[in-house]
């Protein structure tokens, strides 16, 4: 039976990923380095010296947290909706030491007082929300600045997943979990409704990467992806894409503060 994932509640999201999802998509290492990586880019434009203490909400076995918080030297806090990624995550992080808390969280709905974070990662996790904006806006109201790792599908892109999941007859939550694919027109949406903005950018792909930064230069295509994004991809804007970016999939690493 093909499932219709938003009709899912919480506890239907949580069994899953605790069961099904974890076995399938056991986290490793080297895929944290490349997020890591990635992020350096827009981690780079926030002043060390404002970081006391990080989060993560959707942390899995929270090895992205402890990168962030070691870039950092900050303390931590692990929030998950997962029972089980939890104890993998203190598994995982015992031989660290303390500093690193672990929280079970729903991400509409964080258990924290406002402005109790210097820097919250949201890293792969908004495509799973049945809320995506009040998970946005819950991490506006308890973090300064907000790090955002999101897979981006281009029109293409999404074409050919429709085509696919229709010959297969099941939803994208069969396949990986997702309630949705995001564009970046329906980032920068969600983005601007939950009251943050972009004040940092950088777009990947394979092989080649485009950031916005003070390497490249002004008519670099990431320079002017990156101001797409900013300006809220109107029509205009959005030309100014690279076509990668505007007709595959690519992955952004943004850092968003309140608007």
């Amino acid at each position: 039976m093909v499932r219709t994932a938003r009709d899912w509640d919480w506890q239907a999201l949580r069994e899953f990923y605790e069961g099904e999802y974890l076995d399938r998509y056991s986290l490793h290492p080297e895929h944290c380095d490349d997020k890591f990586a990635k992020l350096l880019p827009v981690l780079r434009r926030i002043d060390p010296r404002e970081v006391r203490r990080v989060g993560e909400v959707g942390c899995g076995t929270a090895l992205l947290l402890r990168k962030v918080m070691g870039f950092f030297g900050a303390g931590g806090i692990a929030l998950d909706l997962s029972h089980r990624h939890l104890r993998e995550a203190r598994r995982e992080n015992a031989p660290s030491g303390p500093g690193m808390q672990f929280v079970t969280a729903d991400a509409a709905a964080l258990p924290l007082p406002g402005n109790s974070l210097d820097v919250l990662i949201l890293a792969d996790i908004l495509e799973h929300l049945p809320d995506p904006v009040g998970a946005l806006g819950e991490a506006r109201r308890v973090a300064r600045h907000v790090l955002l790792f999101q897979q981006v599908y281009g029109p293409l892109s999404q074409l050919a997943w429709a085509y696919l999941l229709r010959r297969q007859g099941l939803t994208l939550f069969d396949v990986n979990g997702h309630l949705r694919n995001y564009g970046l027109r329906r980032l920068a949406r969600d983005i601007r409704a939950a009251g943050l903005r972009v004040a940092g950018l950088a777009l990947h792909d394979e092989p080649t990467e485009v950031c916005m930064g003070g390497a490249p230069p002004r008519d670099h295509p990431g320079k002017r992806a990156a101001r797409a994004l900013v300006a809220g991809l109107d029509r205009a804007t959005a030309r100014c894409l690279p076509l990668h970016a505007r007709l595959f999939h690519v992955q952004a690493s943004c850092l968003l503060v309140p608007r």
